[in-house]
Formats: structure tokens, sequence, C-alpha cells
């Protein structure tokens, strides 16, 4: 929980670009860490303003009516690069913060994506010769 004086320090996450702003949100959205209600909450809100048939603007207005509903979706996804990395456990914006500043990628505890295994390398060169062997004696059968 934060205190009333954190909540008056300038916050890191403030500070970033919108495409760096947008990778930390999307490392937070895929971190298991983070409360799925932080994850959940906003993009809920969306989708019920989205489903439900009152609207701002009426959608039988061509071209207008769906005009409030992609902005809803401009809105919904500028709050949450916004929100969610104030609401986020501090420690985990911290570190991916970090990872994204040294160009780590998040891995999140996934495993690693190479394989460190011992191989065989087999010769065709006698299986093709046994092959043209007998394509040689099926066509003296003809």
């Amino acid at each position: 929980m934060r205190t009333a004086s954190s909540a008056h320090q300038p916050n890191e996450a403030n500070t970033l670009s919108r495409i760096e702003r947008a990778r930390l949100t999307w490392r937070l959205l895929r971190d298991p860490r983070v409360p799925v209600w932080m994850k959940a909450a906003l993009p809920t809100i969306a989708g019920i303003y989205l489903v439900v048939p009152i609207d701002l603007i009426p959608d039988f207005i061509l071209g207008f009516g769906q005009l409030d509903d992609l902005s809803v979706i401009g809105i919904l996804l500028f709050a949450v690069t916004k929100i969610l990395p104030r609401i986020a456990p501090a420690g985990l914006v911290a570190e991916h913060l970090s990872d994204l500043r040294r160009g780590k990628a998040g891995g999140y505890g996934r495993r690693n994506t190479f394989v460190d295994a011992a191989y065989t390398v087999v010769d065709n060169e006698a299986a093709n010769h046994a092959r043209t062997r007998q394509d040689a004696n099926q066509g003296s059968k003809w």
C-alpha cells in the first residue's frame, strides 16, 4: 500500500515515452504476479459499455455511431497504459522498467527457448544406394 508521501513522489513510469509505456503495460499484463483484477478492471468496464445498447451517439447515425465505440477502445488503451503501471505492485514495475532499459526479454519463469542435447548424423548415402539398386532391379523386370 502506498503512503501519502510516496503518492507525491514522481513516478518513474510517468516519464516514459508512449512506446516504452506500452511495452511496460504489455509486460505487466503478461506477468502472472500482477493480480488479475488489476488487469481486468478497465477492459471489463469498456466491454460493458460496448455491449450495453445505450451509447453516447446512437449507432444508427452512420459513421458517428461507430466512432464513439472506437473512441472507447482508444480511451481504454490510453487509460490502461497510464493506470496499470500506477496500481501494479511497485517492485514489479521497477523490475520490468530495469529489464526494459537493459533490453532483457520478459521470461516470467518460462523455460529457456533452446535445447541442449546430443544428436547423431545419419548417413543417407547407404539408404540412397539401396534405393538405387532396388530401382535398377525393378527396371530389369520390364
